[in-house]
């Protein structure tokens, strides 16, 4: 079993690079890789409630219902608190649970796994 860090960084409402970066997770876990998924930069935005985020307005599929399987496949989340500071998401917003994580944290994690996939 392998660590694998997948690092979210783009916005789900840009491009399709979010998506398949949450793909990439599952299918991490499925064949038995401990698997972190790390919100940073605009992929922070991902993690508001549906009525705050409404992607449906920008014509863009949810993703809400991805992330809420991460228990099922037993994927750690964590997001980059910095990067939530700056667009000004709370924990109280965030759609799942969580785990905060300051630079310096991000950064060990980064320094012990064994795969970094960036989307």
């Amino acid at each position: 079993m392998k660590k694998v860090v997948i690092l979210l960084n783009q916005s789900p409402f840009a491009n399709s690079s979010f998506r398949e970066g949450l793909e990439m997770a599952m299918a991490m876990a499925a064949v038995e890789h401990q698997v972190t998924v790390l919100y940073q930069a605009a992929a922070v935005t991902a993690l508001t409630s549906p009525a705050t985020a409404a992607p449906e307005i920008l014509g863009c599929k949810n993703v809400l219902a991805s992330q809420r399987l991460f228990s099922l496949y037993d994927i750690n989340a964590a997001i980059l608190a910095s990067a939530a500071a700056a667009y000004g998401i709370s924990a109280q917003a965030c759609a799942i649970e969580l785990e905060w994580l300051s630079d310096a944290e991000a950064h060990q994690l980064m320094s012990t796994s064994d795969i970094i996939l960036s989307y």
